[in-house]
């Protein structure tokens, strides 16, 4: 209960369901546990009925086709995908993870920053033409792990992985290779990339590092959690310069200045934050052909939206807007 449920929050922020087991009876005890999943029912009737906004700047990429080269009983198994995931848990800022296939199909991959390749040791033709389509651009730095471009084809070829990532292979620790409109970054030794080395490639990179310790982030949105281990006074980042941030399970308000604001953690503790204000100057006004409208900006970008009170939220990707009226609804952007 002290530490909020981190399971819960981290369903609610992708929207997807939990069930609480109550384990052969009285796994669940003590008015503290009760008052947390009463809570965690309020917060999951408050919000699981509007979609999830994905705000992720990390994407964790991983080739199946590759992973399929490898021997299950090799002592390198348990690196390339599991250790790599658990790293990343102690990034201090979202991710999210997919396949090589999904690439072609993520509607907007120019948020992605950071992309990480935990597997990528064959690189065919067809990879050579997704990566340079959808990914290696727009000044993005790409993280590849292990020997990733070993194989060329369906030919066992070292050589090709400096091609890929401007290192030799095997190169010790860190190897970072600035390439025409993007960054290439390559560790061969699983066991040289740290929590650290990741929070160094994210910031280079420019993503949002919420939390300045090694700490589970999760976020959606106008929602995040972090979770802290050692508690204390922390400051944290947000991809907002203004605005107030509220703890929903204490309704403590914090005020954000300059994309930051402080709060004190217990020892452990989940902080379950939502966004209010920051970032939006609004008008509403009545359309010619009638209805009523919502013109506004957010992060400097401009939206325009019918409000349809009969619905309270639409179906589309949104945002949640709180207005200083008090009246909460959602538009479509």
């Amino acid at each position: 209960a002290v530490a909020r449920g981190n399971q819960m929050l981290l369903l609610l922020i992708h929207r997807t369901h939990l069930w609480w087991f109550d384990m052969w009876g009285d796994f669940y005890q003590g008015e503290a546990v009760m008052n947390t999943l009463a809570r965690i029912r309020e917060l999951w009737s408050s919000f699981a009925h509007t979609p999830a906004r994905d705000v992720c700047e990390v994407a964790l990429v991983v080739d199946v086709e590759s992973t399929c080269l490898l021997d299950q009983n090799h002592k390198i198994c348990p690196k390339v995908h599991l250790a790599t995931r658990n790293k990343l848990n102690r990034l201090g800022a979202p991710f999210r993870v997919y396949s090589f296939s999904d690439l072609p199909r993520i509607k907007d991959l120019s948020r992605y920053k950071l992309v990480i390749f935990s597997s990528l040791f064959q690189v065919t033709e067809e990879k050579k033409k997704v990566l340079e389509e959808y990914l290696c651009k727009e000044n993005r730095t790409v993280l590849f792990l292990g020997p990733a471009g070993i194989f060329h084809n369906e030919d066992y070829d070292p050589s090709y992985c400096r091609t890929l990532t401007g290192a030799e292979y095997p190169a010790p620790g860190v190897v970072k290779t600035e390439r025409k409109n993007w960054t290439s970054v390559a560790v061969h030794d699983y066991d040289a990339l740290t929590p650290a080395v990741l929070r160094e490639a994210a910031s280079e990179a420019g993503v949002t590092l919420y939390s300045e310790r090694e700490e589970p982030v999760y976020a959606e949105g106008d929602l995040f959690a972090v979770h802290s281990e050692k508690g204390g006074l922390a400051t944290l980042h947000v991809p907002r310069e203004t605005g107030t941030v509220t703890e929903l399970f204490t309704g403590k308000v914090c005020t954000v200045k300059d994309g930051k604001f402080q709060y004190e953690f217990s020892t452990p503790d989940t902080g379950f934050f939502h966004f209010s204000g920051g970032g939006y100057d609004y008008r509403i006004f009545t359309g010619r052909s009638g209805g009523l409208y919502l013109e506004f900006l957010r992060d400097r970008q401009q939206f325009l939206c019918q409000i349809q009170f009969e619905y309270h939220y639409l179906s589309l990707q949104q945002y949640r807007l709180f207005l200083p009226s008090g009246i909460a609804f959602s538009c479509p952007v």
